[in-house]
């Protein structure tokens, strides 16, 4: 005779087992189709747009054009930078480095790297510069590269003139000690509209209407005395106004629009 509590022993046993066999099975399941590496979790990545959303700041200036006159070890240079950006692209550190035939950066011993506060939507710049290298480096050619933009609001620099100018350009020279120098007039629109910390970038062309030379002025009119490139055509010579207050920090358009002043 059997006893009915060792055969419902039994038929617990025999419930656990199948419970058990059916967890199992379920793991097995998960675990095969995790098996193609993908998470089920995951949203599919994209590497090309994460690529090229990393590969400059927003709304960073183009460079469109440069070109430079070397002497020795010295090379000054100039260049013109261009911002499809619907907004003001500030902060804008242009580093510009000598590159030797094969690609390899010259280390310079010295440079004045041009500044570009604020460039707005639409606007082309001339900016300048110089760079020392070693007398006996081979340059091939200079490259640029636009790193910190940031953007702001263009309302942010609603007080600016619509438009800035530097006319009637004259040059003289070149004197005794080989100077030259060229002068010209700033011009805005409206005429009454203080500029916001500017400086002057001139850029010089050959006669193959090619930059070959860029200098500096932070004087309140632009002149600029200097031993030119003897291949300048100075009728084809541009300046050009930079404005706006280099700043810190993600809240200071006022101060880089000039307002706190």
């Amino acid at each position: 005779m059997t006893e009915p509590g060792r055969q419902g022993l039994k038929l617990g046993h025999w419930v656990l087992i199948g419970a058990v066999i059916l967890v199992l099975l379920g793991l097995v399941f998960v675990v095969m189709n995790r098996g193609d590496g993908q998470d089920p979790k995951a949203e599919p990545s994209n590497p090309t747009a994460s690529a090229t959303a990393s590969s400059a700041p927003a709304c960073a200036p183009t460079l469109a054009e440069i070109g430079y006159t070397r002497d020795g070890g010295r090379i000054d240079f100039g260049l013109i930078m261009t911002s499809d950006c619907s907004q003001a692209a500030v902060n804008n550190i242009v580093e510009i480095a000598a590159v030797a035939a094969d690609g390899t950066t010259i280390t310079p011993s010295g440079f004045l790297q041009p500044a570009l506060p604020v460039i707005l939507p639409g606007q082309r710049l001339g900016v300048a510069g110089t760079l020392l290298v070693d007398r006996s480096a081979k340059v091939a050619r200079l490259e640029a590269t636009v790193k910190g933009s940031r953007a702001l609001p263009v309302t942010e620099f609603a007080t600016w003139a619509k438009t800035v100018t530097v006319v009637d350009l004259k040059h003289t020279g070149p004197d005794s000690r080989g100077l030259s120098t060229v002068t010209g007039t700033v011009r805005t629109d409206p005429p009454t509209v203080n500029l916001c910390n500017p400086h002057f970038a001139l850029i010089l062309r050959d006669r193959n209407n090619k930059i070959i030379y860029g200098l500096t002025a932070t004087a309140d009119e632009p002149s600029f005395e200097e031993h030119f490139p003897p291949a300048t055509d100075y009728r084809a010579a541009q300046v050009y106004v930079v404005q706006g207050v280099e700043s810190l920090g993600m809240n200071s358009a006022a101060t880089t629009s000039c307002r706190t002043q």
